[in-house]
């Protein structure tokens, strides 16, 4: 069921997207965070990207991964094929893309995982197998909950 709701989601962002502009503001969902006990996953990838269709695909449509992730994590998705959308992260505005450069990641597929203080504890780089995905994910996690 999970999976079927992510496609859906990721497809219904994909077309919104492109028809109008959104604006994601990450400065409330982080203070959001406060309330729900997760821990925030963002997932920066490009239209056309291989190895972000993989991490579709295999990884996040796993029973376990998207069980887990579902369970412990508010998943946000920015598209940095799109430029029209914005992005707010500590105050400042940027295009998809732009945000993703601001923290130093110019390559997709991308996942990074912010803590209630607005800190990103944990990234994930590529494409990952599922085994390994779950991994990071409960490390992300433990982190999170350290606080």
């Amino acid at each position: 069921m999970f999976n079927k709701f992510f496609y859906i989601f990721l497809t219904f962002s994909l077309l919104n997207t492109q028809l109008f502009s959104q604006v994601i503001d990450l400065d409330k969902a982080i203070n959001k965070l406060k309330t729900n006990n997760k821990t925030l996953m963002i997932y920066l990838h490009k239209t056309g990207c291989p190895y972000c269709e993989r991490l579709e695909e295999f990884t996040f449509d796993d029973d376990k991964v998207a069980a887990y992730m579902k369970k412990h994590f508010v998943l946000l998705s920015f598209n940095a094929s799109i430029k029209k959308d914005k992005v707010v992260y500590k105050k400042e505005w940027f295009s998809n893309k732009k945000f993703g450069e601001h923290l130093g990641y110019d390559f997709y597929p991308v996942v990074l995982f912010i803590n209630k203080k607005g800190e990103i504890i944990q990234t994930a780089l590529g494409y990952i197998e599922e085994d390994q995905f779950l991994t990071i994910l409960h490390e992300a996690a433990s982190k999170s909950n350290k606080e």
